[in-house]
């Protein structure tokens, strides 16, 4: 509540348990924990910390302002043979989500 208060910009909001990196599947507890945000603060709230595919991002769309993408990201660029290729496979998985979140 004090961060809500207090904050500026955005609130990062985890949407798991655990560590970072590319997961499966979403918390179950993730749309009350957002809902429960949502009553504490009038901040921007940006959803992250796990979210690696186009439907963990259709999952969470709606329920927050902003999603955040990082290890995912990063594991599409670093399994690929050059940066090129890498670039041209995070155009796609980008492309994908853009789809997701325009419907």
């Amino acid at each position: 509540r004090s961060i809500g208060k207090t904050g500026r910009g955005f609130v990062y909001c985890v949407s798991l348990k655990g560590v970072t990196g590319v997961k499966e599947r979403l918390s179950d507890e993730l749309e009350d924990f957002l809902s429960r945000l949502r009553s504490v603060t009038v901040l921007p709230l940006a959803g992250g910390f796990g979210i690696s595919t186009p439907e963990q991002v259709r999952a969470i769309r709606g329920k927050c302002d902003g999603i955040i993408i990082g290890s995912k990201i990063l594991d599409i660029l670093l399994k690929e043979e050059s940066l090129n290729k890498g670039l041209r496979e995070l155009e796609r998985f980008v492309k994908k989500v853009v789809e997701v979140l325009k419907t």
